[in-house]
């Protein structure tokens, strides 16, 4: 029994002397001072035990390439809608030169 206390206390002495211990409980006490409680409380101690490692940093790029990437295709619908709205335009006056053209030549026949 004195064996595992022993291991115990180690192992706590050692989470003390790095930090471990400090860093955790200001976490909580991060939590704790949050004015709305996060709805996933595991994902905030998760992003806030290691705040600025690569995954988050990865994250937040790509998470920006992707919002640019919506803007841009936002944009590119808008300017394929206007086109595709001047293509019938064209396409009605084409129509209608066609017939106004046919009718003028109906007409010169009569004549």
């Amino acid at each position: 029994m004195e064996s595992v206390e022993k291991d115990v206390e180690e192992f706590v002495n050692y989470l003390e002397q790095n930090n471990v211990v400090d860093h955790i409980t200001n976490i909580f006490i991060m939590l704790y001072n949050e004015s709305e409680r996060p709805s996933d409380p595991i994902e905030y101690v998760r992003k806030n035990l290691l705040p600025d490692n690569s995954d988050t940093r990865e994250i937040a790029e790509i998470k920006s390439l992707i919002e640019s990437a919506r803007v841009e295709l936002a944009e590119c619908q808008k300017v394929r809608d206007e086109l595709v709205a001047k293509l019938k335009q064209l396409e009605n006056n084409e129509d209608n030169a066609e017939e106004e053209e046919i009718e003028t030549l109906k007409d010169c026949a009569v004549e």
